[in-house]
């Protein structure tokens, strides 16, 4: 979604570190905001939002005299802002902190440091879907996800690293020794530098020469961290300075670290070994923050669903038990309403049955139970399941499968992943059409393909393959 058709939204900035509001306000001014009220506190702020219209909130978590989560309660405890974007920034944070934030009716969280970039997508995220209205109901068992799970079997991507020294020897020694484990690349002067810095390849870390003709160091390191842009980067002086003052200065102006020249190859690879796996962290921590929103938003969006679906599905159970009661004695009437009535309470376990199993899926507790799946059966089990649908629209169903055509899967899944398809192709196809069923081997894979007449409707077309659009 882009901004350029909310950028005369009002957003209220709060956040007591001045030079941190500061940043955030040149940052919303980067994207194009240009009504931006600052807050240093969360009484401040309700000030504001009692007395201006404010259309977004961007709170830290940590705010004296009333923290985040007590503006958040208070901000949707007023009728006027329960649906107002409320994003959520904090440096030091517990998954259990989140699903308090979540349950309270935050929209988005931002883990520092972020860039730009993540700002405006968090935004965007906020304004399309400011409220999880269910969000209460995320499972305890999300609370402490297993890192060691997640990341097992997954080879950690290379972290992006700059080296930047006039000296091309020095380049050269820095990238012998780090090759093999980041993403190097290398310029020779601050200005390249900083190019780089604010362009969509942005390193992780900047390793920094202090001495370089032009411009220095300490004022490349001043820009990357005074822009909003580049603020998040990390930076490493590699120099051969010693003089106490100078190192102050450096980390006055926001380096982590300093390594000494001459350049000692193991020296540098285990400085930068634990730079590196801070910043991997904070990247996972942030994958988990949006892991736990995204699933809240999920559940949400499924519980809007399959509240609309449980409905409509019981108030066709009434209605055929109201048409059996209009003539008990016609026993046609009886054993069709019936027949529906069955059909319905099918459906309705069948949802309950997927609900479940989507929260198993999501929390981790889903057991796997696999086995030789014969899809020629599983094929003419669905088409009996639908039948009653076949026969209102006069479908005609047609299956070539190879022979011996079988997976090894989880049965229940495999069955309702095709029956959802199945279902899919039912209502889609033209009254009175075909649908054809088939497999077949495609180096060394075997492929299902479901085929029914009929074109996806131009209002979801470009929507088609999002979740839950029918």
């Amino acid at each position: 979604m882009s901004l350029d058709t909310n950028k005369h939204l009002t957003i209220l900035v709060v956040e007591n570190i001045d030079n941190m509001r500061s940043i955030l306000s040149s940052m919303l001014t980067n994207l194009g905001f240009i009504n931006i009220i600052k807050a240093h506190d969360g009484i401040e702020a309700i000030q504001f939002l009692k007395n201006k219209k404010v259309d977004i909130v961007l709170s830290s978590w940590e705010l004296p005299k009333l923290n985040g989560l007590e503006l958040l309660k208070h901000t949707r405890s007023q009728s006027q802002y329960l649906s107002v974007p409320f994003i959520m920034f904090t440096s030091s944070i517990e998954s259990q902190q989140v699903l308090s934030a979540i349950k309270e009716g935050v929209s988005e969280y931002l883990v520092k440091p972020f860039n730009l970039k993540i700002l405006a997508q968090k935004i965007s995220k906020a304004i399309i879907r400011p409220v999880k209205h269910t969000a209460a109901k995320v499972s305890k068992s999300s609370e402490q996800p297993d890192q060691e799970s997640i990341d097992a079997n997954k080879t950690p991507e290379k972290l992006a690293i700059l080296l930047v020294d006039d000296v091309a020897e020095n380049i050269l020694i820095m990238n012998e020794t780090l090759k093999s484990e980041y993403k190097i690349s290398a310029v020779t002067s601050g200005k390249k530098a900083l190019k780089i810095c604010q362009s969509d390849m942005a390193p992780a870390i900047v390793l920094l020469d202090v001495m370089m003709p032009e411009m220095d160091g300490f004022e490349v390191c001043k820009q990357i961290k005074n822009n909003p842009q580049t603020s998040h980067i990390e930076v490493i002086f590699v120099t051969d300075a010693e003089k106490t003052n100078e190192v102050v200065h450096g980390l006055e102006l926001g380096a982590i670290d300093y390594i000494n020249k001459p350049i000692i190859p193991e020296i540098l690879k285990a400085r930068l070994k634990n730079h590196a796996q801070l910043v991997r962290q904070q990247n996972q921590l942030r994958n988990q923050v949006d892991s736990l929103v995204e699933h809240s938003q999920l559940r949400d969006e499924l519980d809007r669903i399959m509240q609309n679906d449980f409905m409509n599905t019981v108030s066709d159970i009434n209605r055929f038990a109201d048409n059996i009661e209009i003539d008990i004695s016609n026993k046609t009437r009886i054993k069709t309403n019936s027949t529906s009535i069955v059909r319905s309470c099918h459906k309705l376990n069948n949802m309950i049955n997927d609900l479940l199993t989507l929260f198993k899926l999501e929390d981790g507790s889903y057991h796997y139970q696999t086995s030789q799946v014969d899809l020629g059966t599983l094929y003419l089990n669905l088409i009996a399941d639908y039948e009653y649908l076949r026969a209102e629209k006069l479908l005609e169903f047609e299956i070539k499968v190879l022979d011996n055509a079988s997976a090894t899967a989880d049965k229940d899944l495999v069955e309702s992943i095709f029956s959802k398809l199945l279902i899919n192709a039912i209502e889609a196809a033209p009254r009175g059409s075909k649908i054809d069923i088939s497999t077949i081997e495609e180096d060394g894979k075997l492929i299902t393909c479901i085929n029914n007449f009929g074109e996806v409707p131009a209002e979801i077309s470009n929507s088609l393959f999002e979740k839950y659009t029918t």
